[in-house]
C-alpha cells in the first residue's frame, strides 16, 4: 500500500467552532501523523490538493494517509481512526447506516453554523 506522509485536514480556522474542536483533536494523542490545515492560510496546500477555497469552508475536508479527499462524516472517519479514543466511533462508522445518519446530522449542522458562530463570539 503506498501511504503518503500523514493525514492531512483542512479546516476553517475562522470558525470559533472549527477551531475548537480541533484544538482537542490536536490534544490528542493519534496513531498516525495528523497535518492539521487551516484553509484560510494555506491556500497553495488547497489548490495542490485538488479542494477549492469555498469547499474547504463549507465543511470540513482531508486528504487520507491514501491520497483520496473526503469531506463531511467522511473527513470525520479519517480523523477517528487515528484517535485511539474515538476509535470506537470509527469502527461504528464503518456500519453504512450510522454512516448515512452521521452524514444527515452533519449536514443539518451546517444548516445551523453561523447562527451558532453568532452565538459564540457574543
Amino acid at each position: 500500500m503506498n501511504k503518503t506522509a500523514a493525514l492531512r485536514v483542512f479546516y476553517d480556522g475562522k470558525c470559533p467552532l472549527c477551531q475548537r474542536e480541533i484544538a482537542y483533536y490536536q490534544r490528542l494523542t493519534s496513531t498516525e501523523p495528523i497535518n492539521w490545515i487551516d484553509a484560510n492560510e494555506n491556500p497553495s496546500q488547497l489548490k495542490a490538493a485538488g479542494i477549492t477555497n469555498a469547499e474547504a469552508l463549507a465543511r470540513l475536508h482531508a486528504v487520507s494517509t491514501k491520497g483520496e479527499i473526503v469531506s463531511g462524516v467522511h473527513a470525520f472517519h479519517e480523523i477517528w481512526k487515528s484517535l485511539p479514543r474515538f476509535r470506537l466511533l470509527a469502527i461504528c462508522l464503518n456500519f453504512y447506516p450510522l454512516q448515512l445518519l452521521m452524514g444527515h446530522l452533519y449536514e443539518k449542522f451546517l444548516h445551523y453554523q453561523p447562527t451558532l458562530q453568532k452565538i459564540l463570539q457574543k
